[in-house]
Parts: C-alpha cells; structure tokens; sequence
C-alpha cells in the first residue's frame, strides 16, 4: 500500500498491466494464428507464379497474360487496402478479419471452377479483394498484444510464417501437380492446377476457426474505442493465460483510460472514409517519415515480388534447359533466359514444364532460419543498422546472380537477394505501428502496405517486359532499387 492506503497497481497504464501479465501462452496462441492467416496470404498470392504456368494450357496464356494472373490477387488487395484499414480501425481488426475470410474461401473456391482466362481474372482480383481483409489487420492486431518494446520481434515471428508459406505452396505444388488426372464436368475440365489454388487457403481456414473460438478483440483497440469493460476482459483472458490468475489476482482493478479523440462525422460516409486520412498528415514530426516508409515499402516489394514472381519459372525453365543442353553449367543465368522460348497464344503444341518446386523449399526453409536469425538480432543490435547492413548484402547477392554461373549461384543467390528484403518488410511495418497511436495505426499501415502492392504490379510488369530480351539490364535494375531502398533507409527512423 502507499501512503495514502492504497494499492499502487489499482490503476494502471495498459504497457504497465502488460508487463505485469508478461509474455505466455496467449501470446503463442495469438502469433500462430495471426501466422496461419500471414501464410495464407503469402501462399494466395505467391502461388499465382505457379498457377499462371500450369494453367497457361487450359487458358491459353502468352507471357503477358500469365504476368496479369499473377498479378491479380495483389491489385485486389490494393483496391481493398485502405477501406480494410478503415474498417478495422472503426470497428475493430478481429471483427474485420472474421467477416473477410468466409468472402475470401468463397472466392478462391468459386476462382477454380471459372473456365475463361477473363472470369478466371476477375475472381482472383475479387480473391485478393478479400484476402486484404485479414493481412492487413492481422500484424497490427498481433503487435497490439504486447508493449512496443517487444513489437518488433514478435511482429517479426509472426511474419516469419511467409516462410512457412514458401514452403506450404510449392511443397503442395508438388504432389498436386505430378499426379495426372482431370475431371470433366458441363462445362469445365477440372485439373489438379485449379484444386492447386483451393488448397492455398487451407491454413487460413484453420486461424479463423482459432480467432473465433479462442481469441479476443485486440485490447488496445477496445482502449482506444473507449470500451472500458470489454478491454478488461480481454486482459483478464491475457493474464489468465499466461499467469493462471485473474487481473483481481494480481491487484490490477482498473486500466488508465486512453485520450479518445472525438471524430464528427458531416460528410456522407463514402467522403468520412476519405477525410480520416487527414489526422495520418497532420502528424507533423511523421509525415516524412511516412512517405519514406511508402517509399521504401515500394522499393522492397517491387523486387521481392516482382521478380518473385517469375522465378519459380524460371528455375523450372532452368532445369528444362540442362535436360535438353550440355553447356548447362557453363552459362550465365541471363544467358539460358535469353534462350528460353516466349509463349505465345494459340499454339498447336503447348508444354508444361512446371513440375520442379525444390529449390522453392529450399529458399522457404531459409526464409525460415532467417526470419530467426532476426529475431536474435533484435535483441542485440538496433533495426536500422540491421536493416541497412542486410540490404547490402542482398544487391550483392543480386549482381552476382546476373554473372555467376552454375547451380550453386542459382540457389544461394536469390535467398540472399529476395530473402533478405523479404524478411525486412516487417521492420518497416513495426516502425509505421510504433510511430501513430491505435486509432490511426492500421490506416497507415494499410497505406504503407498499399505502396508495396503497387511495387509488386510494377516490378512484375517490369520484369515481364525486360527479363527475356534485356536480362542483364533487369538483373541491375532490381538490385538497384535495394540499393536504392538501402540509402534511404539510412533517414528512417527504424
């Protein structure tokens, strides 16, 4: 007691209650699920570049089509981004995520019977329109769980699920798509490609039957919303979990209330939506370093995914090309692209040669160790420097792609080079969570995320146009642009 007779935990600021319940097994449960829905999200839209080449036949797909496809999932998530933000910081980011995904299963379901390559499209963008709603709420919900001392890292173990993710499709890829058989039903001719995309969303079904079974609403966000009662019960959940006690138990009976703003609504809801952009702008020591978090994000995801993309193909073009040449080892990676035939439309003999996927696990399983290998870093070094000095190493890495030869360099090299930059988006996510309070978080991320969306499509276009004729000049591009994100990031306050 204190010298006016009462207990100094009576009340207490929520950071303070959290360390007082400390980290435990909610906090487990709460990174796995968030970490199934991060795989899902990664397996959904990633794992169009193996869609896109094993449907090239059924479709009828030149190259730039199969790039549209690839795409598509990701321009859903761009037009859904902000308003997903929106929603989930009015009206909370689990209540987002439980009406999302039965929209999204839906979607992917209904994707794998559309016959036509325009249908086919158009419910992949309607996929990622989906999808949006339960990655872009997701980190920020996880991160909300615990002090901002610890965000980092657990937003990094939770994003380390993208690993598992590299590992989950192309893993299912392989037994899917060596077995041959096909299904001819009315219309359609179902073949292990299509029910390839259904099984994307498998993790994701299982995160949402433990977010509705299990979890609560983010305790910060029912601060920040003003609803007292429920915010306790949350972190009685949290300390029960973790502690085997009662927030009563450990002498806690009230939580500091939040400074809630008062937003007026005047407009009609369609401009209300639009004009909650301001406060993120109005946040005059940030602004700057907003932007230069689009920026960066932009520059990440344009090589990550951009190049991400195509080189599953790639790879399986690779291994296609040392069957039918003898000089396989001693050429370049640009020049076996070089010679690799363009597809076009209409063709009376079309060939799927997408059957290698274990170079892909390989570069998961390493995702994997790296995303652990952060974490240890964390905890002795700052994010800036780690940041920048991982950047380096991957335009390294990215060069010596372009003129190293042999299997070695076709393997290790695009680990560093997309692993590394893969691995650093959640640094530039926890940064953008650490820098606005809960009412505005998940708007700025999603905005943040928004820009690396854009990236991807550009970099996917990009890649489309210049790898096969001018594979050297993309080959310099893309590591120029980490090198570019690389300088930048020295101004951001990681």
């Amino acid at each position: 007691m204190d010298k006016g007779g009462q207990d100094p935990h009576a009340q207490l600021k929520i950071d303070e209650i959290y360390n007082a319940i400390g980290m435990g097994k909610a906090h487990l449960l709460v990174l796995i699920t968030g970490g199934l829905f991060v795989m899902t999200h990664h397996s959904d839209s990633m794992g169009m570049s193996i869609i896109a080449p094993s449907g090239s036949c059924d479709l009828n797909l030149d190259n730039y089509l199969e790039s549209d496809l690839m795409q598509s999932t990701f321009i859903g998530m761009i037009i859904s981004a902000y308003y997903v933000g929106y929603l989930s910081d009015v009206y909370g980011r689990r209540k987002v995520m439980l009406y999302s995904c039965p929209f999204h299963f839906c979607c992917s379901i209904l994707s794998s019977f559309m016959q036509e390559y325009k249908y086919y499209l158009l419910m992949r963008v309607m996929t990622g329109f989906f999808l949006s709603g339960t990655v872009v709420p997701v980190l920020t919900y996880v991160g909300e769980f615990c002090t901002n001392y610890y965000r980092a890292e657990i937003v990094n173990y939770t994003s380390m699920f993208n690993g598992f993710g590299m590992i989950y499709y192309p893993a299912m890829a392989h037994f899917i798509l060596h077995t041959d058989w096909r299904v001819q039903y009315a219309f359609i001719t179902y073949r292990p490609w299509r029910l390839l995309a259904v099984t994307f969303i498998f993790p994701a079904v299982i995160g949402y039957i433990l977010l509705l079974l299990f979890l609560p609403e983010s305790p910060r966000f029912l601060m920040a919303t003003n609803q007292i009662d429920k915010a306790h019960d949350a972190l009685n959940w949290l300390a029960q979990k973790n502690k085997g006690k009662t927030l009563d138990d450990l002498n806690i009976e009230r939580i500091v209330p939040f400074p809630v703003p008062i937003v007026k609504r005047k407009y009609i809801w369609v401009v209300d939506v639009w004009l909650d952009l301001l406060p993120i702008f109005e946040r005059a020591p940030f602004i700057a370093q907003f932007i230069l978090s689009c920026i960066v994000m932009f520059g990440l995801y344009f090589v990550v995914n951009g190049i991400g993309f195509w080189f599953t193909d790639l790879r399986n073009q690779s291994a296609y090309y040392k069957q039918v040449h003898l000089d396989y080892s001693e050429k370049t990676m640009c020049e076996k692209i070089e010679s690799f035939p363009f597809r076009e439309r209409n063709k009376e003999v079309c060939m799927e040669y997408v059957k290698h996927f274990e170079g892909a696990i390989i570069t998961g399983a390493c995702f994997v160790v790296g995303y652990i290998i952060m974490g240890v870093l964390l905890l002795y070094y700052k994010r800036k420097k780690i940041f920048t000095s991982a950047l380096l190493i991957s335009f390294l890495s990215g060069l010596s792609l372009s003129i190293g030869k042999g299997p070695w360099i076709e393997l290790l090299c695009p680990i560093f080079f997309l692993g590394i930059p893969n691995i650093l988006v959640n640094f530039v996510n926890s940064s953008v969570m650490d820098h606005f309070p809960t009412f505005l978080r998940n708007k700025a991320v999603s905005i943040v995320l928004m820009f690396g969306r854009f990236g991807t499509v550009a970099g996917a276009q990009v890649g489309i146009y210049i790898q096969y004729k001018w594979c050297l000049l993309a080959f310099t591009l893309f590591p120029g642009v980490i090198l570019a994100s690389a300088t930048l990031s020295l101004f951001l306050m990681l």
